[in-house]
């Protein structure tokens, strides 16, 4: 009796390896696909090169290796931001041919989805279900996924910078009471922080924010705080402000203007209030009726209840932090997404419904982000194909003129998409002055000495 079970225990975790597999194969055939149709636009063709202010010249020369990428940063560091570790990932991939970061990139977004599991769960042990569900909410509700998941700059500022985030927050998530940490684990902290700090100006600060929430729940627990945390935090604290004061931080600041004053206070934070309901609306309002539900039959905010509500807090304050920033993209929303998630993940454990029931519930809401996934892939994939077919025109029009010895070139651009899941949708491209900056960065890496199109209808303004 006792062989016969472990038999069928044997045969049913292999069959949810098989189906895992399964999952992770559909779902990276069909990222993948999205990658390689998805063409270079805006800062990427600026991130071949050694890095430079404004427009290319004589001097302008692509990076030879990964070595050279040190002094390009050090410019970028000046004149641009202080995102060293995204833009070190950007210039590194531009080293190579293209498909190389679309499989890398396909497989930081599914590690994205196993990252998020094992927040919620503190293990890898999940079910094929339940990747599916993450997948399809990263899916269905990443803002803008072209920008932050399949255009080349975008994607490593964003999506991998996410994935960084929850890793680093890991040993903070998975820490035990008693449990004694190896000695490397200080210095190793101090590393792990300063990466952290380092992602981005918002994941930076929701980083430390969560990291202080794990804190404080251990004391509140009467346990000890390890020294490997305070390193850590202090590592993300350097991290985050080395970024911040960037002089490019403040040089880019000036030039784009409209940070946070009297005058448009108001206005600001209507519009921050616009986004954080469009980006992360739904999620909020699954988090509140969840927790609400489990108020109600617990009586107690105690348990994983209290860390749930801190990443909910931390990714939203991530998304309002942008009020007293120039620009306020939906891309930068990423951080709220991924941790109301987590957020929801964790309440949805404490829930008190029987298995069968909360199985049937999980059921049920794969099934709608089936469906609702598969309608928005259909029109992504139609739009970003046909992007990619029109762009691929251009380019054929481009080495039909060079071969002719005609180096300024005139080519219709393609139609200007609205779909979100396409990365040239919203972001900039050719104009109709060949003295305009893009202009000139995509005329000098194709080899040419001047590039206009003839509908400036089809502009993205």
């Amino acid at each position: 009796m006792t062989a016969g079970k472990g038999w069928v225990g044997l045969a049913a975790r292999q069959q949810g390896r098989a189906l895992r597999l399964l999952v992770l194969v559909v779902a990276f055939i069909l990222v993948f696909r999205l990658n390689q149709m998805t063409d270079y636009t805006a800062d990427d063709f600026i991130y071949h090169y050694f890095y430079q202010a404004g427009t290319p010249n004589e001097g302008t020369r692509l990076l030879t290796g990964p070595f050279d990428i040190f002094g390009s940063l050090a410019v970028h560091y000046q004149v641009q931001n202080g995102r060293m570790l995204s833009h070190f990932i950007v210039q590194f991939l531009c080293l190579f041919d293209k498909t190389v970061f679309d499989v890398a990139n396909t497989l930081v977004f599914l590690a994205l989805g196993y990252l998020v599991l094992w927040h919620i769960h503190g293990r890898l042990r999940v079910s094929a279900l339940q990747l599916v569900a993450v997948l399809g909410a990263l899916w269905v509700f990443i803002p803008y996924f072209g920008q932050a998941a399949l255009w080349l700059s975008g994607s490593v500022n964003y999506v991998w910078m996410a994935a960084v985030i929850l890793l680093t927050l890991l040993p903070y998530r998975l820490h035990r009471p008693r449990q004694v940490p190896p000695r490397w684990m200080v210095p190793a902290m101090l590393v792990v922080g300063l990466v952290a700090g380092s992602t981005n100006e918002n994941s930076g600060g929701a980083w430390l924010l969560m990291a202080g929430a794990f804190m404080l729940s251990w004391r509140a627990a009467g346990r000890r705080v390890p020294l490997w945390a305070w390193v850590g935090v202090v590592g993300a604290a350097v991290g985050l402000f080395l970024q911040l004061v960037a002089p490019g931080n403040r040089a880019r600041a000036a030039k784009l203007g409209g940070g946070l004053d009297a005058s448009n206070a108001a206005e600001r934070f209507s519009y921050i209030l616009k986004l954080a309901a469009e980006t992360s609306g739904v999620l909020v309002a699954v988090f509140v009726l969840l927790l609400a539900v489990c108020l109600l039959r617990a009586r107690a905010f105690t348990g994983d209840l209290p860390i749930a509500a801190a990443y909910a807090v931390a990714g939203l304050a991530s998304g309002f932090i942008m009020v007293v920033t120039p620009t306020m993209p939906h891309r930068s929303w990423i951080w709220s997404v991924v941790f109301l998630m987590v957020a929801i993940g964790l309440v949805a454990r404490v829930w008190g419904a029987p298995d069968q029931v909360k199985h049937l519930a999980l059921i049920a809401v794969v099934g709608v982000l089936l469906v609702w996934g598969g309608v928005q892939y259909a029109g992504a994939s139609a739009s970003i194909e046909e992007t990619h077919r029109e762009v691929a025109g251009q380019l054929r029009v481009i080495e039909e003129n060079k071969a002719r010895g005609n180096l300024d070139v005139v080519v219709t651009k393609f139609r200007q998409p609205t779909n979100r899941y396409d990365a040239l949708a919203y972001t900039g491209n050719l104009r109709d002055d060949p003295a305009a900056s893009f202009n000139q960065w995509y005329a000098h890496y194709y080899g040419l000495r001047s590039i206009t199109i003839d509908n400036p209808d089809q502009m993205y303004r």
